[in-house]
């Protein structure tokens, strides 16, 4: 149950603005000066130990968890070396941008000005600008993809928290010390600057909480600032002897992640796993399960402090304030036995009693699990907001296996952001390298390398398809996206080389298996495991097209290619009827049938075999991975009308394994039946299914029912699935009447948001979804 004080903090800090502060950009400005001619990784661990030694803390007054960002709550900081330009031009117009607003004072605008003329030639986005070739640079601008990596860190990873809390930081400075070598002496004592650093940080509050107490008058206070002052002197140097303890330092090293680099998407992995057996001292030592959950509550609204401010062009697809924060809770252990326990139904409850997006929580289920624990699940999603995403552990095992893991690895696997697979503390994963836009690439292929939206004359050409049979038109545009995918590895490897030389991550690698035994930063290759993830969006979009095509074009020959060029290019000006063809005619993915899906999976098949040819800077292979996050919103304002019906810029497929708005006729176990045709264990980087569902239709008869659903779906090989539930005209008053619904949740993608801080496109793309309500069959 959530107290009266959780409610008053949660209620505290959802009424602070989002604010942008300008200390850390000031920090590392000052650092860098001083540290210039320095190796990269000793000037990144000097300066992290400047902003651990410099940045703004506070203790709130309710506050037991301690640590943030900045001053304020849900308060983010300005990363200059990854890129300061978008920052400088839009930072006057953040407190009036259709969604992701922040306020800024006048003050930190005139501090960031001052220091911009430094950066201009240091920065990420500048070394890369150096190294893209023009057509690089062109495919990024008619968004044919989008790289990731270009104006901030990294992230997405999980570190190995199991390890750090039963060790604590003393434990990983032995490590060092054991494994240093002179060879690279640079990168061993860039390990131990950062490391005495961030205990040095957590000493820091402890001497806050201690200052606070002296003037506290409200004795049950004075010994909360007692307690919290012990602990932080102990944590997280020392390890953990305490569920409260644990907490505390968990939180201090995820923080301290974040104020390294601007990566999101820092997840916390298996919580339930490394976090149970201080959890069950506690309870042996007669702490009530009531008061752990209050602590448990504590770091929920922690995890919704954290913030990141994006460009105004990324806030189409991440928007929203997203941090990607992915927990999750169930499973087996590395010896194969199932493990949930009263700690994974706690973290359900809280993030049904807490209901903000973070920490974004997902469920592993596999056939030793108990049917309570997925219906408890469903009693988490009646609430809206999309939580938790349910994992099938028989397929990611598998994928896991596929990608090299060892057996007890692959069981350890934990997911990170929307719905990326990877390993626990022993990868550098280089998830969401990019987003590939498939209908984009189709679209060229149709006009033989012109952009019909961009104007732009692409060089890379297949011919004109007025004059090919369908084969030839299926593999000119299978030849366009071998083309493409080379071009975005290209732009995804000098990136990945760019960020490993200039913006080394020492902190965050002295966390993850083989950095400190290879001596080399994660960045580096230093990790046990590296890869990296290629998203494909628009996928069911292509698959409806092609099958258009083949039907109308060339089997009945109802249209010429060179008409529905022309009515593509016209935005079906007076095509009404011929758009009604490819639109409601033709077949759709989606609807279990085989004429459609088969060559969906012929698509994906073709895209894992060419993902797969390729190789990260860091070593490992490249994974493909078919979700979208919103980048379904913000490419289909640079896609024109397409062969499927659809209209110039209206929405793609939402999730990456979605079928089109509306599409998906015949119910849910028709989609999934699709879905899995689309052969799962091929997307080694993931997958995203979006169901949505009304709020009246999950009553506990259907609940089973749903769980069913789930189960038989998961049995026959899918990898994810999450309930979107919401009733529409709810959303419909929300868009009208905003200050209504200040804490109304949905479900983008592998995120969830509050409503009313995304833009009216994204907003409508989640009405637009197709609902899956009883009758009909459809179950």
């Amino acid at each position: 149950m959530m107290t009266e004080r959780i409610k008053n903090l949660k209620d505290f800090i959802c009424s602070f603005p989002p604010e942008v502060f300008s200390v850390r950009a000031e920090i590392i400005t000052e650092s860098y000066k001083r540290t210039e001619g320095m190796p990269y990784v000793l000037r990144r661990a000097i300066a992290f130990k400047d902003i651990m030694e410099g940045i703004d803390i506070h203790i709130g007054d309710n506050e037991m968890i301690v640590g943030a960002l900045s001053g304020k709550a849900r308060g983010c900081q300005v990363f200059p070396e990854y890129d300061m330009t978008f920052v400088i031009n839009e930072m006057d117009g953040l407190a009036q941008r259709n969604t992701d607003r922040f306020v800024i004072s006048e003050e930190a605008k005139a501090k960031l000005r001052e220091i911009y003329p430094y950066w201009q030639d240091k920065t990420v986005a500048y070394y890369a600008s150096l190294e893209m070739t023009q057509e690089q640079k062109d495919a990024a601008a008619s968004l044919v993809y989008i790289l990731t990596s270009m104006r901030s860190g990294v992230g997405h990873l999980v570190i190995d928290y199991r390890t750090f809390l039963t060790r604590g930081v003393k434990g990983i400075l032995e490590d060092v010390k054991a494994n240093r070598t002179e060879e690279n002496a640079d990168y061993y004592d860039a390990l131990d600057i950062t490391l005495n650093a961030v205990c040095d940080y957590a000493k820091r509050y402890a001497a806050l909480a201690e200052s606070l107490l002296e003037k506290e008058e409200n004795e049950e206070r004075r010994g909360e600032l007692a307690e919290i002052a012990r602990v932080l002197k102990k944590v997280p140097y020392e390890p953990a002897d305490s569920f409260f303890e644990a907490v505390q330092s968990f939180w201090i090293i995820h923080l301290a992640l974040h104020l390294e680099s601007s990566g999101h998407s820092m997840s916390p992995g298996r919580f339930d796993q490394y976090m149970y057996p201080f959890y069950e001292k506690d309870l042996q030592r007669g702490l009530t399960r009531e008061q752990l959950e209050e602590t448990l509550h504590f770091l929920w609204l922690k995890f919704f402090e954290i913030n990141k401010i994006r460009d105004k062009v990324s806030t189409v697809a991440f928007g929203g304030y997203p941090m990607f924060q992915n927990l999750i809770v169930g499973g087996i252990d590395e010896d194969g036995r199932e493990v949930v326990n009263d700690l994974s139904y706690l973290c359900l409850e809280a993030t049904r009693q807490i209901a903000l997006p973070q920490p974004s929580l997902s469920i592993r289920w596999n056939e030793k699990s108990d049917k309570k624990f997925l219906l408890a699940a469903l009693d988490t999603v009646r609430i809206g907001g999309g939580m938790p995403a349910m994992f099938n552990d028989k397929t990611l095992i598998g994928n896991m296996l596929a990608m090299g893991y060892t057996q007890k690895e692959a069981n350890d696997y934990c997911i990170v952001g929307c719905s990326e697979t990877t390993g626990s503390g022993n990868v550098e994963p280089w998830l969401t390298g990019g987003f590939l836009n498939v209908a984009k690439v189709l679209e060229l292929t149709i006009f033989n390398g012109f952009d019909p939206v961009s104007r732009r004359e692409f060089p890379f050409k297949t011919g004109n398809v007025e004059d090919m049979s369908f084969e030839e038109f299926y593999g000119a545009f299978k030849t366009q996206l071998a083309y493409y995918l080379r071009l975005h590895v290209k732009g995804d490897d000098i990136l990945d080389a760019i960020h490993g030389k200039y913006v080394p991550t020492p902190f965050t690698s002295a966390f993850l298996k083989g950095c400190i035994e290879k001596g080399r930063d994660n960045l580096n290759g230093g990790a046990k495991y590296n890869s990296t993830t290629l998203q494909m969006v628009a996928v069911p979009n292509v698959i409806d097209a092609i099958i258009a095509v083949k039907k109308f074009v060339y089997e009945e020959k109802t249209v010429s290619f060179a008409r529905l060029k022309e009515a593509l290019l016209s935005n079906f000006e007076g095509e009404e009827y011929l758009r009604n063809l490819l639109k409601n005619k033709s077949v759709k993915y989606g609807n279990d049938d085989d004429r459609v899906d088969l060559i969906g999976k012929d698509l994906v098949d073709f895209l894992y075999d060419e993902v797969n040819k390729y190789e990260s800077p860091r070593g490992g292979k490249y994974r493909l991975a078919l979700y979208t996050i919103a980048s379904n919103v913000l490419f289909a304002k640079h896609t024109g009308a397409t062969p499927d019906g659809r209209k110039a810029f209206d929405n793609l497929a939402d999730g990456g394994v979605s079928a089109g708005h509306g599409r998906d006729k015949l119910g849910a176990t028709a989609l999934l039946n699709s879905v899995v045709k689309l052969t799962p264990s091929k997307m080694l980087g993931s997958s995203l299914l979006n169901l949505r569902l009304t709020p009246n239709f999950l009553t506990d008869e259907n609940k089973e029912k749903i769980a069913d659903l789930v189960r038989t779906y998961f049995k026959h090989g899918g990898q994810h699935i999450q309930f979107n539930v919401f009733d529409e005209n709810v959303l419909r008053d929300a868009q009208k009447n905003p200050e209504k619904y200040p804490t109304l949740m949905v479900r983008v993608a592998g995120f969830s948001v509050l409503f009313t801080t995304i833009e009216k496109a994204l907003q409508d793309d989640i009405i637009e979804r197709t609902c899956q309500e009883s009758g009909g069959g459809k179950w």
